[in-house]
């Protein structure tokens, strides 16, 4: 269940933790399967609603990931989004992105290219 998973976690957020895009969308993946009960991780592609074979959630679902992200799986980088910006992602990975909008600047490990 997610309160375990939430307890392990650490929630030092005194020290200058950063986490990159990839390791931002395994959390994602990590905190959906928890908060969802999902048997498997879902892909970055899969979609969150009913269309296309998604995981059939409603908006109401996406709301209530706003509290588990800034106080679980998002808390040691500090992380704030708002629960109608979480509305507009349409899939796994877009949730990723609007998660990744909402870490400020000073946790963003940026990937070299």
């Amino acid at each position: 269940m997610a309160h375990s998973a939430c307890r392990k976690r650490s929630t030092d957020t005194s020290s200058q933790v950063t986490i990159s895009r990839t390791t931002a969308l395994r959390r994602t993946k990590q905190m959906l399967c928890e908060q969802w009960d999902l048997d498997s991780e879902p892909v970055s592609g899969k979609y969150l609603n009913s269309s296309n074979d998604g995981l059939g959630k409603m908006p109401n679902d996406l709301r209530a990931l706003e509290t588990p992200i800034e106080t679980c799986y998002f808390k040691d980088v500090n992380a704030t989004v708002a629960g109608h910006d979480l509305t507009a992602a349409t899939t796994v990975g877009q949730l990723r992105d609007v998660i990744w909008k909402g870490v400020p600047d000073k946790h963003k490990q940026e990937t070299k290219q």
